[in-house]
């Protein structure tokens, strides 16, 4: 869910083929909270010394207590310079599911949906998919995720799933981001057109849960409801335990967000920074929140 201080070439994790399209567009990255040692070993398996990386990250993972957002993070780079797609996919899969919500599960995901592609696994693909977006929908990583959405979508001749991925995708791609949204341009060309065939294709999805996304109209109301008044607070991460969620409220006081909280979300501890009665006030602190917290968004909090 981050965009911050490990970003390295989109062509960099490569093992074997099938890599090569896992890492077709996929940059590795690590938040500003990231630790050096583990910055070093991964550039160290990018510049061929893969033994060496996969070394240190052990030692970082054997002397971390699983309670520590540090341990989370070195599984996700485990995954990123494991010596084969297998032990990646396995490290991937350790993280999402024994570490869900924290702060690297949605990249962990990502990796999974570009790994099962680079094998043909598509319903892999789709299921891991829609997981991010109910778990993760404000996650940095959709954009990217879409692109692969979509492509397993419309290899299963799924169109109409496939665009939905595309339109969200390309209203949330970073504009810099000049590859990543060219990708998705290219692919939304298919959307102009209903493909053949697609007629009757879902049926046996109808009592699907409906598609993440596109919010529900309310058509239950007679007259609006009095307007209350909300506040914007700045959601630095969820996490899956109470103790991880407790150290970040600690770090953030140490850079200067002492009015942070949590917030309890059935099985989540969202962290969040302010409550301001104004967007633009919002907006402010937001760019002070992401200079040390690139995944950082601002969230609408409803009396």
């Amino acid at each position: 869910m981050r965009r911050g201080s490990w970003v390295v070439g989109r062509e960099s994790w490569l093992i074997g083929a099938a890599v090569v399209v896992v890492c077709a567009y996929a940059p590795m990255r690590l938040s500003a909270q990231s630790d050096s040692r583990l910055v070093a070993a991964v550039r160290l398996a990018q510049e061929g010394q893969g033994d060496s990386a996969r070394v240190q990250v052990k030692r970082i993972i054997d002397v971390t207590p699983a309670a520590s957002p540090l341990y989370a993070e070195a599984l996700y780079a485990a995954g990123l310079v494991a010596a084969n797609t297998g032990e990646m996919e396995r490290q991937f899969q350790r993280l999402v599911v024994e570490f869900n919500g924290s702060s690297w599960s949605d990249d962990a995901l990502l990796k999974l949906m570009q790994l099962n592609f680079a094998r043909g696994d598509l319903a892999a693909v789709v299921r891991t998919a829609e997981r991010l977006a109910s778990d993760y929908p404000q996650s940095e990583v959709i954009p990217e995720a879409s692109l692969w959405a979509a492509r397993a979508y419309f290899r299963q001749a799924n169109s109409a799933d496939g665009c939905r991925w595309l339109t969200n995708g390309l209203a949330r791609s970073d504009t810099l981001d000049v590859e990543l949204r060219n990708g998705l341009t290219f692919l939304h060309g298919r959307c102009d057109q209903p493909a053949s065939g697609q007629v009757g294709q879902r049926a046996s999805d109808s009592a699907a849960a409906p598609a993440p996304f596109a919010p529900v109209p309310d058509t239950t109301r007679t007259a609006p409801a009095p307007q209350r008044p909300s506040a914007f607070s700045i959601q630095v991460a969820s996490s899956s335990t109470q103790a991880l969620a407790d150290d970040l409220i600690r770090r953030l006081a140490r850079d200067g967000f002492a009015n942070s909280y949590i917030v309890k979300d059935g099985a989540a501890f969202k962290v969040r920074v302010g409550r301001l009665p104004q967007r633009a006030d919002a907006d402010t602190l937001l760019a002070r929140v992401r200079a040390k917290y690139p995944q950082a968004f601002i969230v609408e909090e409803r009396p």
